[in-house]
């Protein structure tokens, strides 16, 4: 993890349903700008990029 904010990685996450799922277990809550954008990733080719 190359950014010190970043404490965690939750692998295999591919819909903004399953974050919210995920901060919801938390008690934290994502901006909405964060969810718009997530949601914008996961309909763009972005979710295609072979990362592994």
């Amino acid at each position: 993890m190359s950014n010190f904010v970043v404490s965690t990685v939750i692998p295999g996450i591919r819909t903004v349903k399953q974050v919210e799922d995920n901060v919801a277990v938390s008690g934290k809550t994502l901006p909405g700008d964060d969810l718009v954008r997530l949601w914008q990733l996961s309909r763009s080719d972005f979710r295609y990029l072979p990362f592994h």
